[in-house]
């Protein structure tokens, strides 16, 4: 399946659009998959950590593969173990205990390959990737009741305009329903706190045909109804880009885990990195119809009074 240009290809720049790409999955080691990485797009393996490798060399830039849990990523568990006593920097078999913490957490906790932002023409690539994890017996969200594993999209916004951000917002919220039955959306997933749904009283509120904010009380509206990332459409991120502070102050401790960067955050799909007939093209091509219909104001503002 072949990814779709979305209707507007350039970005906020006028450079051509690029999408960045994160895919959870167990089932393979993150050395192995970093190996894997490697074979499809390139470059070189760098090992950061026990839970963290890097492959750069590829052309639009490095990859990134770990355990998706900042507890591991950053050490923070040393502090704890230091509490008891343990002092993990002289311990003759940290390494062995750091790889025995790994493979507890990859029971619940997604590996994960964080991809570069991509231009739109060099998509394809993201595809070889999910063959090759697919090939090496890699498992995905359906493998098992308790993995509530994703992929999520950040497709470089085409517009920093209010109007188009809340274009594409609105166009998100009145597909939402369709989005859950076409991506079968996992309902472990769903039960987790990582994709909730908007608050109902404030999708009505940004549905209403005088909804007409500008861009300071589109983000204020925002933050006071949904002060988390997770939603399954993440505006944080492009808010924080516009105006760090004010996300800041409204999100406090949780704060320093949104990057500024002038991107959607799309959170919904499955990772079906298992499942013969997936491709990340499907979601992807999910998310452009959403991109169309955003771009057609006459026929997103029927789709709102039909939603209503």
């Amino acid at each position: 399946m072949d990814f779709k240009m979305p209707p507007h290809r350039t970005n906020h720049g006028g450079r051509i659009r690029r999408v960045g790409y994160e895919l959870e999955y167990t089932g393979i080691s993150l050395e192995d998959t970093a190996k894997i990485v490697r074979h499809v797009v390139g470059g070189h393996v760098e090992q950061e950590s026990t839970f963290v490798y890097h492959i750069p060399g590829y052309r639009w830039g490095e990859f990134r593969v770990e355990i998706d849990l900042t507890l591991l990523k950053d050490k923070q568990y040393a502090k704890y173990l230091e509490i008891v006593g343990i002092d993990m920097d002289g311990l003759s078999f940290k390494e062995d205990m750091e790889k025995m913490l790994a493979t507890l957490a990859a029971t619940v906790v997604p590996c994960e390959i964080v991809s570069p932002p991509i231009p739109l023409p060099q998509m394809s690539v993201l595809d070889n990737v999910r063959a090759a994890l697919r090939a090496h017996d890699a498992r995905g969200t359906k493998a098992s009741i308790f993995y509530a594993f994703g992929l999520h999209i950040n497709p470089e916004v085409p517009s920093l305009k209010v109007q188009s951000l809340l274009q594409h917002l609105q166009a998100f919220l009145v597909s939402y329903p369709r989005l859950l039955q076409d991506g079968e959306t996992d309902w472990t997933r769903r039960l987790v706190p990582f994709i909730n749904e908007f608050p109902a009283e404030y999708v009505q509120q940004v549905l209403e045909p005088d909804y007409r904010p500008d861009m300071a009380r589109f983000m204020d509206d925002y933050l006071a109804a949904n002060p988390t990332r997770n939603r399954p459409l993440d505006m944080l991120s492009v808010f924080a880009f516009i105006d760090r502070e004010r996300v800041v102050a409204a999100l406090e401790d949780e704060a320093e885990l949104v990057q500024p960067r002038p991107t959607f955050h799309y959170r919904l799909p499955n990772s079906r990195v298992n499942e013969p007939d997936w491709t990340i093209a499907e979601e992807w091509n999910r998310w452009v119809e959403l991109e169309i219909l955003a771009h057609c104001p006459a026929r997103l503002e029927r789709r709102i009074a039909e939603y209503a």
